[in-house]
């Protein structure tokens, strides 16, 4: 029997930088690593020209705010390499983002 979808957030940090996933979604459990490395393909794509992706990880959360994993950005050659459509995941929509102030906080909630 496989587990009920929950509410997940995926932010991405890199330890001095946040950008916080305000909208989440609803998944299984199975589904969060292919979601959390779709996310930083992303962000990666979006961002083509930064070249510090190895410092940074993917912080999912559930709907309590309770941190389930981190996942590592992938080694750059990997960043194109992820395709959501071959793992059978529907595309990510556009999440609500924003970076918080620079007050040294690297911690989501």
């Amino acid at each position: 029997m496989e587990r009920p979808v929950l509410k997940y957030y995926f932010h991405w940090s890199d330890g001095y930088d946040l950008i916080v996933d305000r909208e989440g979604r609803e998944l299984r459990e199975s589904d969060l690593l292919w979601t959390a490395l779709d996310a930083a393909a992303r962000l990666t794509s979006e961002l083509q020209t930064y070249d510090g992706w190895a410092d940074w990880v993917v912080a999912i959360h559930d709907e309590r705010g309770s941190l389930i994993d981190t996942v590592p950005f992938p080694a750059k050659q990997e960043y194109g390499a992820f395709d959501h459509h071959d793992q059978g995941i529907e595309p990510w929509t556009t999440a609500t983002l924003k970076s918080p102030s620079r007050d040294g906080s690297t911690r989501p909630h």
